[in-house]
């Protein structure tokens, strides 16, 4: 009778831990929102922007935050934050790693490198990079006029496609239109003494509209410019176009 008796309270035990323990994998988040808001997080208060470990953990003392992610398949996530937490949170794993990327680049001091440069053609083959119709910044303000060329590769066959002249003080950007899904373009810049090459196949035209679509919504959320791109930089990460999202991240460090 003893043993059962012990074996009872063993298994009330287990059963009350089972009920205790958190249901789900505690999983981050980026807090974006109103600088002046303020959000308990399990290590404290913050404002926005931060990376918060624990998303599930979140409380809102004051102003409007949100908890944001990118989906696995592209789709963006902005949740508001409440007294009692937000009220969904992004599963452990793939659907917090963008956010994780994106935060650790962006407090990473080190000088960035120049991504996609030709100097990786070869060992880790051509970047697959998304080109927007209202065009791709290379570049923030000019200290020079700069020369911008643009050719279609086709084989061994290199076809001049374009070339312009940017003014100093203004900013690089890449013009969209002309740019076919799914063919490669190279891609060159020269500023004063500087000359830059690039080599980029342009994604195909599933993905270009998967993007254009979630990208016009990020553009529509109500938030200040500079979180819009935290959230276009994460959506990039999420479907693995590291040169798109380096190229947003150089103009917020």
């Amino acid at each position: 009778m003893r043993f059962v008796r012990k074996i009872g309270v063993l298994v009330a035990g287990i059963a009350a831990s089972a009920i205790a323990a958190p249901s789900a994998i505690a999983a981050s988040c980026l807090v974006l929102g109103e600088k002046t808001a303020v959000v308990r997080a399990a290590d404290g208060d913050h404002s926005p922007v931060f990376l918060a470990p624990a998303c599930e953990s979140l409380r809102l003392v004051s102003g409007k935050a949100n908890a944001s992610w990118i989906g696995k398949d592209g789709k963006i996530n902005l949740v508001p934050i409440g007294e009692s937490g937000p009220a969904k949170v992004p599963v452990a794993g793939a659907e917090e790693r963008s956010g994780n990327v994106v935060w650790s680049e962006l407090r990473n001091t080190r000088q960035a490198e120049r991504p996609g440069y030709m100097r990786s053609i070869g060992s880790i083959g051509t970047p697959v990079v998304y080109v927007p119709k209202d065009g791709l910044v290379l570049a923030g303000t000019n200290d020079f006029d700069a020369e911008l060329v643009v050719s279609l590769v086709d084989g061994e066959a290199v076809t001049t496609v374009s070339k312009s002249t940017i003014p100093m003080g203004s900013s690089v950007v890449l013009d969209g239109a002309g740019f076919q899904h799914g063919s490669t373009y190279d891609v060159q810049l020269t500023r004063g003494s500087l000359v830059e090459r690039w080599r980029w196949k342009v994604v195909d035209q599933r993905l270009g509209a998967v993007i254009d679509e979630n990208r016009a919504a990020i553009f529509k959320l109500p938030l200040e410019a500079q979180q819009q791109k935290y959230m276009e930089a994460m959506l990039y990460e999420q479907l693995k176009l590291r040169t798109n999202m380096a190229l947003v991240l150089q103009l917020l460090k």
